[in-house]
C-alpha cells in the first residue's frame, strides 16, 4: 500500500559528473535512467553514478573508454544476475561485512559531504566562509529546517530544500549574467574503438565489478529488507544485478555515464520520505524532460547550485546509511569487531578493498574457530 503519499516524491540534485560527455545528448541519457528500476521495484530504488570507474577514470580516460568500461560492467553484472549467481554471492558473504561496507561507505560519504562547505577539512569563523550562499550559515539554517521537518508527515523536507537552491541558483546564474539555454537534445551514438575496449577491460572494470557486486546488488537486496520488512518488494540480487546490467548495456551507446543502484542512495530516499517506486517514477519523468529539453540549461544551472544545502542532504543521507547497519554492531565481540575492520579499511582504501579484506579477516576468523574452537573454550 502506499504510505505517505504527500511524501512519496523524492528529490535529490546530481552534479555533473567530471570528465563524463558535457552535452546534451549526455544529460538526457544521464536523466532517463531512474524510471526503468522504478516500474521494477516496488520500492525506491534510486540510480547513481558508479565510483570505482570515475576515480580510475578522472583526467586519464575519454569518453568512450568510460562508456566501455560501463558497458563491460553492465555485461559481467547481467550475466551474473541471468545465472543467478548474485544470490549465492549473497549467501556467502559475511552479515558483519555487508554492515560494515554500508557503515563505512557512509562514514566515507559524510566526510567527503563536508567538503562541499567552505574551507574544507580547515573551516573558520571567517566572514567569507559564514556570509555566501556556499557557506555555514545556509547550512546551519537548512540542518535546523531538515531536524524539525524529517519525521513530519506532511512537510516534503527534501522537495523544499531542493526547491528552494534552485531558486538561489537559478539567481546567482542570473547575477553571474549567464543566459539559460534550453534547447532541444539531440542524441549521438558513442564510436567506441577495439583500443578503448582494450583499456577498458584492463584498467576500468577491476575495481568497479565487486564494488557493484557487493554495494550495489547484495547490500541493497539487505537494506530494502531493513527498511521495508514484511513488503513484496520484488528486490532481490538476481533481478538488482539484471537491472544494473541492462541500464549500462543500452545508456552508455547514447553518452549516459556508467550507472548503478546503491544502498546509500536507497537510505537517502528513504530518509527524505520515499516509500515507494512512485518517487522514482515521477523523478525519472522530470529529468527526463528536463535533460530533453534544457539540458544544457541544466548543467548551467547545477554549476550554481548552493554547495551548503548539498552537503546536508548528503550528511542526511550518510547518516541514515550508517543507521541502516547498526545490525553489525549488536552481534557477538567477534561480528562486531569484523564488523568495525571493514569500516576500517573501507575508509581507508575504499569499498572494493574494503570488501576484500573484510572478507579475508572473516576467513581467517572461522579458520581460527575450526582450528582452536570458540573464543570461550581457548585455554
Amino acid at each position: 500500500p502506499l504510505q505517505h503519499p504527500h511524501r512519496c516524491v523524492c528529490f535529490s540534485p546530481h552534479a555533473p559528473t567530471a570528465d563524463a560527455p558535457h552535452t546534451c545528448a549526455a544529460y538526457a541519457t544521464r536523466l532517463l535512467p531512474p524510471t526503468p528500476p522504478g516500474l521494477a521495484f516496488k520500492v525506491p530504488i534510486p540510480v547513481q553514478p558508479m565510483k570505482s570507474i570515475a576515480t580510475v577514470a578522472l583526467g586519464k580516460f575519454t569518453t568512450a573508454q568510460i562508456m566501455a568500461s560501463g558497458f563491460l560492467v553492465g555485461l559481467v553484472t547481467f550475466l551474473l544476475g541471468v545465472m543467478n549467481l548474485m544470490g549465492l554471492v549473497g549467501v556467502l558473504l559475511d552479515n558483519a561485512v555487508i554492515r560494515g561496507l554500508q557503515i563505512g561507505i557512509g562514514l566515507d560519504l559524510f566526510s567527503k559531504a563536508l567538503l562541499y562547505l567552505p574551507g574544507g577539512k580547515k573551516p573558520s569563523f571567517d566572514y567569507n566562509q559564514w556570509a555566501s550562499w556556499d557557506g555555514f550559515l545556509v547550512a546551519v539554517l537548512a540542518t535546523c529546517f531538515a531536524a524539525l521537518t524529517l519525521r513530519s508527515k506532511r512537510v516534503p523536507t527534501a522537495f523544499l530544500l531542493f526547491l528552494f537552491a534552485v531558486v538561489v541558483a537559478a539567481a546567482r546564474m542570473t547575477s553571474a549574467g549567464i543566459p539559460f539555454s534550453g534547447e532541444m537534445t539531440r542524441l549521438r551514438v558513442v564510436n567506441i574503438t577495439a583500443a578503448d575496449w582494450a583499456v577498458a577491460a584492463t584498467t576500468g572494470i577491476a575495481g568497479q565489478i565487486p564494488t557493484t557486486a557487493i554495494n550495489s546488488c547484495v547490500a541493497v537486496v539487505k537494506l530494502s529488507k531493513d527498511l521495508f520488512p514484511g513488503r513484496r518488494t520484488g528486490v532481490t540480487e538476481r533481478r538488482v544485478a539484471m537491472s544494473v546490467g541492462l541500464l549500462n548495456m543500452v545508456m552508455v551507446w547514447f553518452g549516459g555515464y556508467p550507472m548503478c543502484h546503491g544502498s546509500g542512495g536507497l537510505a537517502g530516499q528513504h530518509r527524505f520520505g520515499a516509500r515507494t517506486n512512485l518517487s522514482i517514477l515521477v523523478l525519472g519523468a522530470c529529468k527526463l524532460l528536463l535533460g530533453l529539453f534544457v539540458g544544457n540549461g541544466l548543467a548551467q544551472l547545477l554549476r550554481f547550485f548552493p554547495q551548503s544545502i548539498l552537503a546536508v542532504m548528503l550528511c542526511i543521507s550518510a547518516l541514515e546509511l550508517c543507521f541502516a547497519g547498526r545490525s553489525g554492531l549488536q552481534g557477538d565481540p567477534a561480528s562486531v569487531r569484523l564488523c568495525f575492520l571493514t569500516v576500517c579499511f573501507t575508509l581507508f582504501w575504499g569499498q572494493h578493498f574494503g570488501v576484500v579484506l573484510g572478507l579475508l579477516a572473516a576467513l581467517v576468523a572461522h579458520l581460527a574457530a575450526c582450528a582452536m574452537g570458540p573464543p570461550d573454550e581457548v585455554a
